[in-house]
């Protein structure tokens, strides 16, 4: 992936993946619903300005995927892909089509 910052709104595709429509925000990052353009497979991509993160948080994000990427169980969300540019990280997760957990309460 080239350096170059896109506006996350105007963003069309990330990699292999097509990105749709928004399905999270938060103060950092944005979550889009995606599709693997050879496999029609349907995932979460987290998007993640890396540009208002300090050296402790981006060192906490980078651990944390690192641990994830070892994961596997049922009732955890797989971590897929990272990709990165000098602004931007980008998360490829499976996509829970039920929404987050909390959210159901």
């Amino acid at each position: 992936m080239s350096g170059k910052t896109v506006p996350v709104e105007k963003l069309v595709r990330v990699g292999y993946y097509e990105l749709e429509k928004t399905i999270g925000k938060g103060n950092f990052a944005v979550v889009k619903l995606a599709t693997h353009i050879v496999t029609r497979t349907k995932v979460a991509i987290k998007i993640i300005d890396k540009t208002v993160l300090d050296e402790e948080n981006l060192t906490k994000i980078f651990r944390e995927t690192a641990i994830l990427k070892k994961l596997r169980h049922p009732h955890i969300t797989r971590l897929y892909q990272l990709m990165e540019t000098d602004q931007t990280i980008y998360l490829v997760t499976d996509y829970a089509s039920k929404g987050e957990i909390f959210g159901t309460y």
